[in-house]
């Protein structure tokens, strides 16, 4: 299967917005049960899809881009977003590749154009975080240089979730 990695800067890059919609649901699902696996604190996926389109905001410019991959037909396989955390700093977020699509290195490419694309804008150092039993992500992403850390100030994430996460850094 071919695929085609698209930059979204904006709302109107995005070419089908149910189908993005219903790939974040497929993730938050994801994500839920993972979480809910390692008895950690989980919301509803309908909880989590409340602000939707507004945190998708987040992630566009001017603090951010989401990078999607889609197939041949324009199809949706998966992506991936970077948003601004602070000055020269940034966070990649939302790494999710249908089933369908996996296999493929796909996640590898879209936490690659990521990182090409904070070099573009001027980022100099990337933060992320995974569950622990996330060892694809990992993988993916101590493959291409990131170091496990501690907490990083800038993590949005609910301080009680730090027993379930690993947070990682590279330095542009």
């Amino acid at each position: 299967m071919d695929y085609v990695l698209k930059t979204a800067e904006a709302l109107e890059d995005i070419p089908d917005h149910a189908d993005f919609e219903a790939l974040r649901r497929e993730w938050f699902e994801v994500g839920t049960r993972d979480l809910a696996a390692l008895g950690g604190p989980v919301r509803t996926v309908d909880q989590m899809m409340e602000r939707f389109w507004e945190e998708t905001q987040d992630f566009l410019a001017p603090n951010g881009v989401t990078v999607l991959a889609l197939d041949g037909n324009g199809a949706l396989l998966g992506s991936g977003a970077l948003r601004r955390i602070g000055p020269g700093v940034a966070d990649l977020k939302r790494l999710y590749v249908r089933p369908a699509a996996r296999g493929m290195r796909l996640g590898q490419a879209l936490a690659q154009e990521r990182i090409d694309a904070a070099r573009e804008r001027g980022f100099k150092t990337l933060f992320t975080n995974t569950i622990t039993s996330n060892h694809r992500m990992l993988g993916i992403y101590e493959g291409l240089g990131f170091s496990r850390v501690p907490r990083f100030p800038e993590c949005h994430e609910p301080i009680e979730m730090d027993h379930l996460l690993i947070y990682l850094r590279l330095d542009l």
